[in-house]
């Protein structure tokens, strides 16, 4: 893309400016994306944004704008220009070392909180942590829970530990660097495992940006091992559960049957499947044997 530029310094020539780029990368509502990437830009409100489409913009932040521009034009998610998202209430700091928390992930949260019992002492697991939103949630909206967070990439346990401090989860949130629940201990026992894991082949469509920028490790299994996350979660997690402790998957869209099947074939019992905002079964939700 060649050097974007503004007719002058006010905030309607940078939207001006927008609106031409956006509209020439076929982008859907051209005025309402140049003015929402413009307000965020800016730290303001779009509304805010409206009030005074006169006033002098900075040079500092007309080059933060132009560099937004560009990059969103390339298909990097909003989110890493931000530096952060919002996830069930709460904003949480993302950048390419991890994935994009996505609305369709909270149908986990609805499903934990409807299956666990929630005045009592909790210990929670979550594999495949990145940003930290679903076990920093859970640990937000459970305050007798504690929680240990996994993952295999050091960057991504990095973000996690940014968004614990910033939600005062330290003393109750442990992160630790390894595969799967293999660095639990083994002695330690758990009433919720709760993943996203890589569900992803080479090969598959995904949305525009997703394998260009977001990390591989957490999209991406080997060919034809879509389910070897699920298997391998599976097996670790039946000797950490307690006896009715929970397990919760995020599943990719069609997958949902198949992962069920495994698990039960592995002797937990399914619950239920939740559907995703979109009405894609989204989390799967499997209850441990008794002893």
């Amino acid at each position: 893309m060649s050097q974007i530029h503004f007719e002058g310094p006010r905030r309607q020539d940078l939207l001006d400016a927008a609106l031409r780029v956006l509209s020439a990368g076929n982008f859907e509502d051209p005025p309402w994306l140049a003015r929402h990437l413009l307000s965020r830009c800016l730290g303001i409100t779009r509304a805010a944004l409206q009030l005074d489409l006169q006033q002098a913009v900075t040079d500092p932040l007309q080059q933060r704008f132009a560099d937004w521009l560009q990059r969103f034009c390339k298909g990097e998610p909003l989110a890493y220009l931000e530096g952060s998202c919002g996830f069930y209430g709460r904003e949480f700091q993302v950048d390419a070392r991890v994935l994009v928390p996505r609305p369709d992930s909270e149908c986990l949260i609805e499903s934990a909180l409807a299956h666990l019992p929630t005045n009592q002492p909790l210990h929670i697991a979550d594999v495949g942590v990145g940003s930290g939103c679903l076990l920093l949630t859970m640990l937000a909206e459970l305050p007798q829970a504690q929680g240990v967070g996994i993952d295999l990439s050091e960057g991504a346990l990095q973000v996690s530990a940014h968004n614990r401090a910033a939600l005062q989860l330290e003393d109750r949130c442990e992160l630790l660097h390894g595969s799967w629940l293999s660095p639990v201990a083994p002695g330690r026992k758990l009433d919720l495992v709760i993943s996203n894991p890589p569900y992803i082949e080479p090969g598959e469509e995904m949305g525009p940006g997703v394998a260009e920028f977001e990390p591989h490790m957490a999209l991406f299994t080997e060919a034809g091992a879509a389910l070897q996350p699920y298997l391998a979660i599976v097996e670790q997690a039946k000797a950490l559960l307690n006896p009715d402790g929970l397990l919760i998957f995020e599943v990719g869209a069609g997958r949902d049957e198949a992962v069920k099947q495994a698990a039960v074939a592995a002797g937990f019992s399914w619950i239920e499947t939740r559907k995703d905002l979109a009405g894609v079964p989204r989390a799967v939700v499997l209850r441990q044997a008794q002893a």
